[in-house]
C-alpha cells in the first residue's frame, strides 16, 4: 500500500504517586476549553500548538467565559459547564482537602482531534517540559 500505518510504541504507567499531599499538580487537557474568543486560535482538528490559560484565583469554570473548539466531539455540554471537560472545581476541592498539595495556576489545552503522532509527541514534550520546569510532580489530564 501506499499508505503509512502508524505504529504506536507502549508505554508503561508510572508508578503510584507516593506522596501526593505533598505534590504539585497541573491540569492539562486535549478537550479544545478555551477563553472566550479563542484568543491563541487553536484549531479544531490537526492541531499543531498548545496554549496555556491563567486559572489563578478559581475555583471553578464559569460558563459563558469558555469556548470548545474541538471538532471531534458535541461540546454543548462543555458550554454549559466548563468543569466537566475540565474539572477545576474538583481538583479545588481536592486541594482544599489536603489530598493533593497545591495546582499549578495555569491550565494547559491542545485539541486532539486528528493530530498526527509526530505533532502530538511534540506538543506533549513541549509541556512537559514547561510542567517540570515549574516543579509540576503529577499532571491530572481529563480527556474527552
Amino acid at each position: 500500500s501506499e499508505l503509512s500505518v502508524e505504529t504506536f510504541e507502549v508505554i508503561q504507567p508510572p508508578p503510584p504517586l507516593r506522596e501526593p499531599r505533598k505534590m504539585l499538580f497541573a491540569l492539562v487537557t486535549e478537550s479544545g476549553l478555551v477563553p472566550r474568543g479563542n484568543p491563541d486560535r487553536l484549531p479544531s482538528a490537526t492541531a499543531t500548538h498548545w496554549a496555556k490559560y491563567s486559572i489563578a484565583g478559581m475555583d471553578r469554570l464559569v460558563p459563558g467565559e469558555w469556548d470548545g473548539v474541538h471538532g471531534g466531539y458535541d461540546n454543548s455540554a462543555a458550554l454549559q459547564d466548563p468543569n466537566r471537560v475540565v474539572p477545576l472545581d474538583a481538583v479545588r476541592a481536592l486541594e482544599r482537602e489536603g489530598m493533593i498539595g497545591q495546582l499549578l495556576d495555569e491550565l494547559f489545552v491542545t485539541v486532539g482531534n486528528l493530530g498526527s503522532l509526530n505533532a502530538m509527541k511534540r506538543i506533549g514534550a513541549e509541556i512537559a517540559s514547561t510542567l517540570v520546569q515549574r516543579g509540576v510532580g503529577a499532571v491530572i489530564l481529563p480527556a474527552t
